[in-house]
């Protein structure tokens, strides 16, 4: 039985599943794993950072039906495998007894349906998950043990919408560096030539841009490329100064996550005070609302998480969500929410009082990023 209350629970967002399944292995979490839109339910069992079982509401994706479609089975015996099933016996001794199948061909054919039910999931551009920590698969059911940063990779591979990478890294301007092995936070996967060749090209200096052009790939193979290097710890983006103001907190290379929080925490206060000086008290609610919608994006991040009664978000709880997150997964999930909250933030400020002081609040932040003890 399930329980009802979810650990953390969100949105899907274009190859949000990714970092999803990331964090809950470096965090070493067990537990269920559940993704659902349109009526379509999928459960992920998750243990020590692999996958060990994986669920389908939809009939198409039982291991029977697979079977007989992969024709792994006759039908005559596979008629057989179903009666004996329908008289109480368990599907997998149907299948061997019945089915002609082997318990070493029964256990290949497990790990290929996991990879069936997970890997169309990387194409979903909308949905909710729920994640119940503790819950494990009912019963005596066979597991598999597919490693989280395995199946990440087979889905970005195997990829069919190439606009949910746009939608995730539209910037052809950005510049990446490359992560050395020995600081790598994910289980190695092994690289393709493609892959390994654009890899090669990453030097801290080409943008991607440069990187289609040398490479003579396609635009949209180089650009899931660097998105797979990214998510598998490989490169890292480079932010440049300058570009935005959300940007701007994150200008010191090995700025720890106090300090991260520092300077965002500086942001918000600015945004805070702004807000209540032009439009009063209700600009407290507006904003907590804006956490709120920024929660349901980064359940994982913001989970508990409040504003103070300046406007900057309360420190205990992100750091206690961060924990057990090190190097640049975990650097990389605090900046990527702290983002998209100031985000949130100015896209309020802007609607709410106009373009001119969305302008003049970003100017302060500049000024502010420029002046030394800011930087210490």
């Amino acid at each position: 039985m399930i329980s009802t209350e979810a650990s953390f629970r969100g949105r899907i967002k274009p190859l949000s599943l990714a970092d999803l399944l990331f964090f809950l292995a470096d965090l070493n979490r067990d537990g269920l794993l559940t993704v659902a839109d349109r009526g379509i339910v999928i459960d992920l069992y998750l243990e020590s950072g692999r996958l060990v079982y994986a669920t389908s509401s939809r009939a198409k994706d039982d291991l029977s039906a697979l079977l007989l479609r992969w024709q792994c089975i006759a039908p005559e015996r596979y008629d057989a495998a179903m009666r004996q099933v329908a008289e109480g016996a368990r599907l997998e001794r149907a299948l061997v007894e019945q089915g002609g199948m082997t318990p070493a061909g029964l256990r290949q054919a497990r790990h290929r349906q996991a990879l069936h039910i997970v890997l169309p999931l990387f194409n979903w551009r909308d949905g909710e998950f729920s994640f119940f920590e503790g819950e494990a698969p009912q019963g005596e059911l066979p597991r598999v043990q597919l490693p989280i940063a395995a199946i990440v990779a087979s889905g970005i591979r195997a990829l069919r919408d190439l606009d949910l990478i746009v939608l995730r890294s539209p910037s052809l301007d950005r510049v990446f560096d490359a992560i050395p092995p020995n600081r790598m936070t994910s289980e190695p996967v092994a690289l393709r030539p493609a892959e390994t060749s654009v890899l090669g090209l990453v030097d801290g200096a080409r943008t991607t841009a440069d990187i289609i052009r040398a490479s003579g790939q396609t635009d949209a193979e180089v650009r899931r490329t660097l998105f797979l290097l990214s998510v598998l710890g490989r490169v890292k983006p480079r932010l440049r100064p300058g570009r935005a103001a959300a940007e701007t907190a994150g200008r010191k290379e090995r700025a720890d996550a106090g300090e991260i929080l520092r300077q965002f925490n500086g942001m918000f206060g600015r945004v805070y005070r702004y807000l209540t000086r032009e439009i009063g008290p209700i600009s407290d609610h507006l904003l907590r609302r804006s956490l709120q919608e920024t929660e349901s994006d980064h359940p994982v991040l913001f989970s508990g998480s409040s504003l103070s009664a300046d406007g900057t978000v309360d420190l205990p709880p992100l750091r206690e969500n961060l924990t057990g997150l090190h190097g640049e997964r975990g650097r990389g999930l605090l900046v990527d929410g702290l983002n998209e909250l100031l985000y949130r933030e100015m896209l309020l400020l802007r609607r709410t009082l106009g373009a001119e002081h969305e302008k003049r609040v970003l100017t302060g932040f500049r000024r502010e990023m420029q002046d030394p003890r800011m930087l210490a």
